[in-house]
């Protein structure tokens, strides 16, 4: 993937996915390059799903109290 802020990309992936870092290319002022990290990723063929077609992403995060997570950002 190529996203802006991947330091803070990063951070999320630690933090929502329990990713681990395998390799990070990271300038003396914080600014990440290129990052490798290994997560458990669930996807589903979208052929068996009825009305639900192939989509380029989505992203699903599961936490115990979503009110909460939502009242932190």
């Amino acid at each position: 993937m190529s996203v802006k802020n991947a330091a803070k990309f990063l951070q999320f992936l630690v933090k929502a996915f329990e990713a681990n870092v395998v390799e990070k290319n990271e300038t003396p002022s914080g600014t990440v390059g290129h990052a490798r990290c290994l997560s458990v990723i669930q996807f589903w063929n979208a052929a068996r799903c009825t009305g639900m077609g192939p989509r380029t992403a989505t992203m699903h995060l599961y936490v115990p109290d979503v009110d909460a997570v939502y009242d932190t950002h």
